[in-house]
């Protein structure tokens, strides 16, 4: 059986990405909430550039779409 040195290494990184996206995600839903898409979209890239994170257009879009169409709470 291969070893999963390899895993376990990259594991951390992997996590502290993710979280940082999660982090964006919730502070753009908390100011954009409801609004067009077009102004969550332009959040969401804003948030992405300030962290550093790069995603595919296909994630970017799908998470403007559902936070435009969530109902401001």
């Amino acid at each position: 059986m291969p070893s999963l040195d390899w895993y376990e290494a990259v594991m951390p990184e992997i996590r502290a990405r993710v979280e940082k996206l999660l982090k964006v995600i919730e502070l753009v839903r908390a100011t954009h909430q409801g609004r067009p898409i077009e102004d969550v979209r332009r959040a969401i890239a804003e948030a992405l550039d300030a962290e550093g994170i790069i995603v595919p257009d296909g994630v970017t879009e799908d998470v403007a779409r559902r936070i435009s169409e969530e109902e401001k709470q």
